[in-house]
């Protein structure tokens, strides 16, 4: 698929498979449609989001508001390797699904998992 395309920023929400707003180094406004999540890594003032579009991979920035609690400066998260208590105990992550200002939305091996990370 070739070379990784910088963005300076991501807008919320980030939706597999709907339309997502973005802003490039040169500061231009872009629209392009995720066809998955690839992982994120922690950063200090936000989460990295790595995704992948029919033709290209961009990764980008979501600025959080509030400080990491679930996770650690540098922490990735990767489907089919991350692992998330939920309230069926512990569960592989399957899939990245949602980011929205209130968390992270992924597919465990039962189901929907909300709130993997809190943005807000």
């Amino acid at each position: 698929m070739g070379q990784i395309k910088g963005l300076r920023k991501i807008k919320l929400p980030l939706i597999v498979g709907k339309p997502v707003e973005c802003i490039k180094p040169d500061g231009s406004v872009i629209k392009t449609h995720p066809k998955k999540i690839d992982g994120i890594v922690c950063k200090e003032k936000g989460i990295e989001v790595t995704f992948t579009t029919t033709n290209s991979i961009y990764r980008g920035l979501i600025p959080m508001v509030a400080p990491l609690t679930e996770y650690v400066v540098g922490q990735e998260i990767i489907p089919g390797r991350e692992v998330v208590n939920t309230s069926n105990g512990y569960e592989k992550l399957v899939e990245l699904t949602e980011i929205h200002s209130d968390g992270i939305w992924a597919k465990t091996e039962t189901g929907i998992f909300r709130g993997l990370i809190s943005l807000a």
